[in-house]
């Protein structure tokens, strides 16, 4: 689904990182599904709890409503 129109200028000003397809059964304490702005900082909490997590997405990193929200308010990333 295309989320956006015009010019969108996240894409040009982030480089996220590719990742390859799951291909395994995993054990995990908690999943998180999107890799947007809010997977991505639930994922940076998380991380201090000691959990075992997986943060998956069915697109590439920050493709979905991020790049059509955040990323038409904001020109660059931080």
């Amino acid at each position: 689904m295309d989320l956006k129109a015009g010019k969108v200028f996240w894409k040009d000003t982030f480089e996220a990182r590719k990742y390859h397809m799951l291909e395994e059964d995993l054990s995990c304490d908690d999943c998180i599904e999107g890799s947007g702005s809010s997977g991505g900082n639930c994922a940076y909490f998380l991380t201090e709890t000691g959990l075992i997590f997986f943060l998956i997405d069915k697109q590439d990193i920050s493709e979905g409503s991020t790049v059509a929200n955040t990323g038409l308010l904001q020109f660059s990333n931080d």
